[in-house]
């Protein structure tokens, strides 16, 4: 099969396929790989289709060059015996092909297999061809040819959605080196859309080999309002082809560059001019946990007018133009799709979503459920990560006060990023700008916990390269800018930017810890007194947070102190073993402090007189101390004399 040019004449393919603006229902088939439509049919010798000059109305090329249908391979016969031995390949090998001696293209074997044989077998493993007749000559690693090209065209699927396919099978380039080359492919016509495919199937190069066109041409070679083709040089990808530069651009066809089986390329020429149209969705509805997505058609296409539908709430506009048409509200977390219906031609329509607003607070998300877009200080382009916030107190800073935020951020060089967190009433806080140098992450990302926590009073944050960062660190600025005296309750954001390019990544975890008031701050301390087998706790309030004033309270002796500010204040003696807690009452109940004791809070603890042996006769006025001194092991103190108040020696271990 080599140079033919078929005709399907009109009715041939059962459906109008609109191509350059103009309907066909049949077109022309070249051997060399590729089909034209229009009256004007390419000539046999038509290599180059998309270059080429000749005026038939418009062409698709899948392997477009000189080619032939069959396989040619070495191999080595014996005359009088059926079997080829060293078959150099069996890409294209059938069983039933007519086989000849040499590359010819015609259907006469020449001399050394008689006319007429066929494969009857073969394997792959011994490298053998076994044939219908016997060699009548003999030769070592000659050219045969297996004649298994075959040129079909088929149509499938229901009507709708038909598609007419031609498909080449087992062809290979003319001319030399011819053998081991196998291609395989298919050209497809869409009813549906009307978009052109070119599949290909398993195929097979050498070292060296000329290349192909592949891509549109219309009814001239004009480049590039006539051409639509794809380049892939030699060395190059199939898959990452670019566009042609030139009407003569062509695609490398050699062992180390060609098409992988199941590479597609698709070209879409609908027959009618869509609408446009995006989605825009709603801040979060705190008061009702829910958001609202808005259609907004930019432009028509050819269309009269369009329908807008949502996969929740079914049609929400009819027969309506450019604007803006908002769906019905849906909880958050809840996807929506929609259909911008081109009313003139459903081919047309415009497919939109799903879209999605969740709310970010207190939730784990999965990886990119938030980027934060490169490079986008610069051009303030944020991510700005709204969440609701609901809270009994009505005013920042007078009944409810900003504890906390906890977060969890996925991202290689930490140092790219500046954070801020705003409040419903707008006002921001810097939480982390430029810090923790080349680390990665702030937070765990498995599971979210533990979490990387902002708190006034944290430890100072660091330029120093940090991964994995978690534990309580001071904010750039106080979360006390927060207290502006607006209302808590309603959205507020978290705002990232990222300040170089390169490194990337995303929101997994996001809370705002709010509180009723600010507790006092205190420390705890305790002594014992051995001689009278009791302790005294003791608290040191040095800071009352929102409270005018606080009690002192145990939880042993009662109220100890009412309505006291800063200051040291000491319980009464609590027998030694016996626990107490002790509170400091704040304003509000929610910011009291508790502190726990029992003697083991203390390092000095009491122990029963023991009788020291080889002591027995000291003096009544002397006494046996056990104490440890700091820096040695428990047990491994010294004993020495001191003179008690009678000047005697007293023994001290």
């Amino acid at each position: 099969m080599d140079d033919f040019i078929y005709n399907l004449p009109a009715g041939t393919i059962p459906f109008t396929f609109t191509y350059d603006g103009i309907g066909y229902t049949g077109c022309n088939v070249s051997s060399n790989g590729f089909i034209t439509f229009g009256a004007t049919a390419p000539t046999t010798g038509t290599y180059s289709p998309i270059s080429s000059t000749t005026t038939y109305a418009g062409a698709v090329s899948a392997w477009g060059r000189d080619a032939r249908g069959g396989f040619t391979f070495t191999a080595t016969r014996t005359s009088g015996s059926n079997v080829l031995t060293g078959v150099s390949s069996f890409h294209g090998i059938e069983v039933g092909k007519l086989l000849w001696v040499g590359s010819g293209g015609t259907a006469t074997a020449p001399a050394g297999i008689p006319a007429g044989t066929t494969v009857t077998s073969f394997d792959a493993g011994l490298g053998t061809i076994t044939l219908s007749a016997n060699a009548t000559s003999s030769a070592t690693a000659a050219d045969h040819t297996c004649l298994s090209g075959e040129l079909r065209y088929e149509t499938i699927g229901s009507p709708g959605s038909r598609i007419f396919v031609i498909q080449y099978k087992n062809f290979r380039r003319f001319g030399t080196p011819n053998t081991n080359i196998n291609a395989n492919f298919q050209i497809r016509l869409y009813e549906a859309d009307n978009a052109i495919e070119v599949h290909y199937g398993n195929c097979n190069a050498t070292a060296s080999d000329t290349p192909s066109q592949v891509g549109l041409r219309g009814a001239s070679n004009t480049f590039p309002a006539n051409v639509n083709n794809r380049l892939v040089a030699s060395g190059g990808n199939w898959a990452s082809s670019s566009a042609g530069t030139s009407n003569s651009s062509t695609c490398a066809f050699v062992n180390t560059t060609r098409p992988a089986s199941g590479q597609v390329y698709r070209w879409y020429d609908p027959p009618c001019a869509p609408p446009s149209a995006n989605v825009t969705l709603s801040s979060p509805n705190c008061a009702t946990n829910q958001y609202t997505a808005t259609v907004n058609v930019t432009a028509l296409g050819d269309a009269p007018n369009v329908n807008i539908i949502s996969s929740i709430h079914g049609t929400i506009a009819t027969g309506v133009s450019t604007g803006s048409y908002p769906s019905n509200p849906n909880a958050l977390g809840t996807p929506e799709s929609f259909t911008v219906v081109h009313t003139g031609n459903a081919i047309c329509n415009v497919p939109l979503g799903p879209v999605v607003l969740n709310d970010g607070d207190n939730t784990c998300h999965v990886a990119n459920t938030f980027p934060i877009p490169d490079n986008g200080c610069g051009v303030a382009n944020f991510l700005d990560l709204p969440f609701c916030v609901s809270d009994p107190g009505t005013a920042l800073g007078t009944d409810v006060y900003v504890s906390s935020v906890e977060l969890v951020i996925a991202h290689t060089y930490l140092e790219d990023l500046e954070i801020q967190l705003i409040n419903p009433n707008g006002t921001p806080v810097d939480l982390v700008v430029a810090r923790f140098g080349s680390g990665d992450n702030l937070g765990t990302l498995a599971g979210c916990t533990p979490r990387f926590i902002l708190q006034d009073g944290g430890t100072p944050l660091t330029t120093l390269p940090t991964s994995n960062v978690v534990g309580t660190y001071a904010p750039e600025q106080s979360l006390t800018t927060l207290h502006d005296g607006s209302d808590p309750n309603g959205v507020w954001t978290l705002r990232i930017c990222d300040s170089f390019g390169a490194d990337v990544g995303d929101v997994r975890f996001v809370k705002v810890n709010l509180i009723p008031c600010l507790a006092p701050t205190a420390s705890s301390s305790s002594t014992n007194d051995c001689s009278t087998g009791t302790y005294t706790a003791s608290v040191n309030v040095t800071a009352l947070g929102t409270s005018a004033s606080v009690d002192i309270t145990s939880s042993v002796h009662g109220t100890l102190f009412t309505g006291v500010g800063t200051g040291l204040y000491s319980s009464n003696p609590t027998t030694l073993g016996t626990p107490e807690t002790i509170t400091v009452v704040a304003g509000n109940p929610a910011c009291n402090l508790t502190y726990n004791f029992t003697n083991a809070d203390n390092d000095e603890v009491c122990h029963p007189i023991t009788r020291i042996p080889g002591e027995q006769h000291l003096p009544h006025h002397q006494r046996a101390v056990l104490r440890e001194r700091p820096g040695h092991r428990l047990g491994h103190g010294r004993l020495r004399a001191e003179r008690g108040p009678d000047h005697q020696p007293h023994l001290e271990r």
